[in-house]
């Protein structure tokens, strides 16, 4: 048995030592890290990562356009020896979490094998502290969500837990063409309708990091409104269109 983490993560240099520094926190607790990282991401950034398999955790990067990362990072983690469950999580907030409060993300890697789908939620005090287009919108597709798997989930903290049988259900249903953060309701929903077990872990380390003033002030700009009512609009779309997929076997 074997518990990989999946990351969808655009690299940068700072995050790459970040990572180094928690690799024997995460030797711990996986067995392999996939990464699934823009093509943009420039050697100069990928060889430091790839030198990193010598430590005691296997590790596989792959580069992919705009493309559903989140699909295909997935999709790696399969490829590591004797997988019996996939954690998957934005790279960009992993780091974040892990080192605000380890407990918390071991406690979640202890969940996530004893279901199918590990839908990795946020405590209220978390939610409230995102961006604020973020809280309003999310609540809206977690009504919709909630309403669509018949118990009360929290979709936009971008993270999950896989057993082996589920991820290779998405590999088969879902689509690598939907839109990576659509994701968020289409494999929730997915694994709903086929019939594998959903349970949920609220996370107190579930943040959405913001470095600076001037960046929390854009992402609670008039702009990023606009763009977060699109990205709801797309995420509870791929969420209704699983709802009805006719293709799906029987439970």
């Amino acid at each position: 048995m074997s518990i990989i983490l999946a990351l969808a993560w655009r690299l940068n240099a700072d995050d790459i030592t970040r990572f180094e520094t928690l690799l024997p926190f995460l030797a711990t607790l996986y067995d392999g890290v996939s990464i699934a990282s823009p093509p943009t991401d420039d050697e100069a950034l990928i060889a430091p990562v790839q030198a990193l398999t010598t430590l005691p955790i296997k590790l596989r990067i792959s580069a992919r356009g705009n493309e559903n990362r989140r699909y295909y990072t997935l999709q790696q983690a399969l490829t590591f020896d004797d997988v019996s469950h996939v954690h998957y999580c934005d790279g960009d907030h992993a780091l974040a979490r892990m080192e605000r409060d380890p407990d918390d993300w071991k406690a979640i890697v202890d969940a996530l094998q004893h279901t199918d789908c590990l839908v990795i939620g946020r405590s209220e005090a978390v939610f409230e502290s995102y961006p604020r287009p973020l809280v309003g919108t999310e609540r809206i597709i977690n009504r919709v969500a909630s309403h669509l798997v018949g118990q009360a989930v929290d979709l936009g903290a971008g993270s999950r837990g896989f057993s082996r049988k589920a991820v290779e259900f998405l590999m088969q249903y879902a689509s690598p063409e939907t839109h990576g953060i659509a994701t968020d309701s289409e494999w929730v929903v997915l694994l709903y309708r086929g019939g594998y077990a959903l349970t949920t872990y609220v996370s107190d380390s579930a943040i959405y990091e913001v470095v600076s003033e001037a960046q929390r002030q854009l992402l609670e700009s008039a702009e990023q409104w606009a763009k977060r009512v699109n990205i709801a609009q797309m995420i509870i779309k791929a969420g209704l269109d699983a709802s009805v997929r006719g293709d799906l076997p029987e439970q």
